[in-house]
């Protein structure tokens, strides 16, 4: 097993931005809502949190990195860092879903879901057991198919959920603050087992759920006479 000592962890695939390093027992996040600018913040966050922890990035083992479902552009921005500085510093990338990060965020002992906001009329979601094993796979829904998916007693958690209890008139049980995954404690699962859990994606690539959103331009093009 890779023994990863100092690690970077980069989110930027939902509504924020988000640096953590852990660096033998000093670890540092920079984390900020924002439903747009990532590109700008992120190097920025990541450096701050070096040095707070005192690491150069020379001294980095592993980076990590959010690698969707989320935002198109977000999460591009971070995964091009996360291979930047794999490349720059001849270290291992690995890669894990938001879905996948917000189950290990969660450590109740309770079957749930994760339900996560896509700016239109469906949710990213996916469906865990009691000791975070995926019993779903990832998938885009509706509401009208993702609530038929939800068993009664459930724990739904993410920032898709207060938009769907909006619309559901059954009641569920939901856990707050789940805005945004806690990359700090991605970085202590990834520690201790080395890039062997299931969740981490070895030299990962973007996960989308949809195609692209492509639409006829309103405005009819001119048809040039030969």
């Amino acid at each position: 097993m890779a023994d990863f000592e100092n690690i970077l962890a980069l989110d930027t695939a939902l509504g924020g931005c988000t640096a953590s390093v852990l660096a033998g027992e000093r670890s540092c996040t920079k984390s900020k809502q924002m439903p747009r600018g990532q590109a700008e913040h992120l190097v920025p966050f990541a450096d701050s949190a070096m040095k707070t922890c005192e690491l150069g990035y020379d001294e980095l083992d592993a980076v990590i990195c959010t690698v969707g479902p989320g935002a198109f552009t977000g999460l591009r921005i971070g995964m091009s860092a996360a291979r930047a500085f794999g490349l720059s510093w001849d270290v291992p990338v690995y890669g894990i879903t938001t879905l996948n990060a917000f189950a290990l965020n969660y450590a109740e002992d309770n079957a749930f879901a994760v339900i996560l906001e896509t700016k239109r009329s469906d949710f990213y979601t996916q469906s865990f057991d009691a000791e975070s094993v995926a019993v779903s796979d990832p998938q885009a829904l509706e509401y009208e198919a993702l609530v038929e998916t939800l068993d009664d007693g459930v724990v739904l958690i993410g920032d898709g959920v207060e938009r769907f209890l909006s619309l559901s008139d059954r009641s569920f049980k939901h856990e707050k603050g789940y805005d945004l995954p806690d990359m700090a404690e991605i970085c202590e699962v990834l520690r201790e087992n080395g890039g062997q859990h299931p969740f981490f994606i070895k030299d990962p690539q973007p996960l989308y759920l949809r195609g692209a959103d492509v639409s006829q331009p309103k405005k009819k093009p001119r048809v040039l006479a030969v």
